[in-house]
């Protein structure tokens, strides 16, 4: 998956099952869109879920963004992958 890809299913997952309101882009920092941390756990639920990584709600927030979480959850994706 690619990193533009995986940073639009975020967004979506944001807007969509989190129902989160404003104009939610990769970019926009998470301080602006006023996460809680109840949100933010929600989120750490679903990417658990979805791609089989956990990141916890700190490592969200100090991520700061959508676009950086996509770099944490390919990067976790990475170390989980078995090297033969």
């Amino acid at each position: 998956m690619t990193a533009d890809a995986l940073k639009e299913q975020l967004v979506t997952l944001l807007t969509d099952t989190l129902d989160v309101k404003g104009d939610v882009t990769p970019e926009t920092p998470f301080t602006e869109l006023e996460l809680d941390s109840l949100v933010l756990l929600e989120f750490s639920v679903l990417l658990g879920q979805h791609y089989s990584v956990e990141i916890p709600e700190e490592d969200l927030l100090d991520a700061g963004d959508v676009a950086a979480v996509a770099s944490l959850v390919l990067a976790r994706q990475d170390s989980a992958t078995p090297r033969v």
